[in-house]
């Protein structure tokens, strides 16, 4: 046993070690490009929409070694994805201040370009900010802003779909019926582009309906959030790879287990 448990971590050390080396190997020359300024800046720019295999901090390397030159582009959306993006990988890894650094610089440039997708980008990305530091109100006010810019294109784009979703988070919180259903509403005809948008779409709705029962302590009430949380169910298990959409199911299981108990269904809870 202890002979087989010393192949299986020398086998996993491995593969480890062989990952990081294949990720410095392709950082190191992803990085060769980014510093060659024979390559026009434009041409690495839009490169760095293709570095999503390396790991989280190469990323960052890579996205900031452009800033500099970025800066003294004329369109400020530019520099603005740039700084945008660093502050969402820096908050993913936890360090808040960093990504707080980044987010001042690119909220600089507001008002200063016109694509409308950066300028949204912008704003969600400082709307997932407050709401990891619990200022849920400057959440919400970003999350609504983010949905204002991406509403201006005529085609309404999927994201709008994990918008409406994390400003659902926050009106559950507040127990706002009202604004779950606005937000129902406005999420009902936008377009999905994953299985796991399909699921936020009926989570939403669960939380409506939910949210409602707080409100009117209305037992109906609860059969139409198992209706939706099942809808959810029904597309993670239909999904041809759930991992895919896993992270958001969990949510909606634990959920459904809240709603059974409440409804006395001890056993369907457990």
């Amino acid at each position: 046993m202890k002979k087989l448990l010393s192949v299986f971590l020398f086998l996993f050390c491995y593969v480890v070690a062989a990952d990081a080396q294949d990720d410095a190997a392709q950082y190191d020359s992803i990085m060769n490009l980014m510093k060659n300024k024979k390559i026009p800046l434009m041409e690495r720019y839009y490169m760095t929409g293709d570095i999503e295999h390396l790991s989280r901090e190469h990323q960052i390397a890579v996205l900031k070694q452009l800033i500099p030159e970025a800066k003294e582009v004329e369109d400020k959306a530019v520099v603005t994805r740039l700084y945008s993006i660093v502050a969402m990988f820096e908050n993913q890894l936890g360090h808040m201040a960093e990504a707080k650094n980044y987010l001042d610089s690119a909220f600089m440039n507001k008002g200063k370009f016109e694509n409308n997708n950066i300028a949204g980008m912008m704003h969600y990305i400082a709307g997932i900010y407050y709401s990891n530091k619990n200022l849920m109100e400057k959440a919400h006010e970003n999350y609504y802003q983010a949905a204002e810019y991406f509403n201006r294109n005529a085609v309404k784009p999927a994201i709008l779909t994990e918008i409406y979703y994390d400003l659902s988070i926050i009106y559950s919180m507040w127990q706002d019926d009202e604004g779950l259903n606005e937000l129902s509403e406005a999420m009902k005809d936008l377009p999905v582009d994953f299985p796991f948008q399909q699921i936020l779409k009926w989570t939403l709705k669960a939380k409506y309906f939910y949210a409602l029962y707080q409100n009117e302590h209305r037992m109906d009430l609860l059969d139409s959030v198992t209706k939706y949380n099942k809808e959810a169910f029904e597309v993670y298990t239909s999904t041809e790879n759930p991992y895919d959409v896993g992270y958001v199911i969990s949510d909606n299981y634990l959920h459904q287990a809240v709603v059974y108990r409440e409804a006395g269904k001890i056993t369907e809870a457990e």
